[in-house]
């Protein structure tokens, strides 16, 4: 193979890898994700598909008995120190549990992580 050829080939790998990263990230930013205030004291499967644009919670695991996922993440304000601190929003649970320390904290008022694309695969 000539010099010429392989430099051609290597360019057209090249715009290839390239191409296919920018179609991915047309893609990623096609995906929206946002917090959505846990209103009316709803878990976040709830309160994400009250939201028409951004319906789906962001899960973190599956439960190995049921096949659906049980644990969803949200944000809550810790009381004693004020700071905001990721949790875990299972369904019908409308608090967001965090632990700090040996304490585990049942935050009322929480934000959960819905997006809006597509359910996530782990759902199908």
């Amino acid at each position: 193979m000539s010099k010429f050829k392989m430099k051609l080939s290597v360019v057209i790998i090249l715009l290839g890898s390239l191409s296919l990263g920018l179609s991915s990230i047309a893609k990623a930013e096609s995906l929206k994700i946002n917090w959505l205030f846990a209103m009316d004291k709803l878990d976040c499967p709830s309160t994400c598909k009250k939201n028409s644009f951004i319906k789906f919670p962001i899960p973190t695991g599956i439960n190995h008995k049921t096949g659906k996922p049980s644990f969803f993440i949200c944000v809550t304000q810790y009381s004693r120190s004020g700071e905001w601190r990721p949790g875990f929003n299972t369904w019908g649970q409308n608090t967001c549990t965090t632990a700090f320390g040996n304490e585990v904290y049942h935050g009322k008022k929480y934000y959960c992580q819905c997006t809006n694309n597509t359910r996530p695969k782990i759902f199908r």
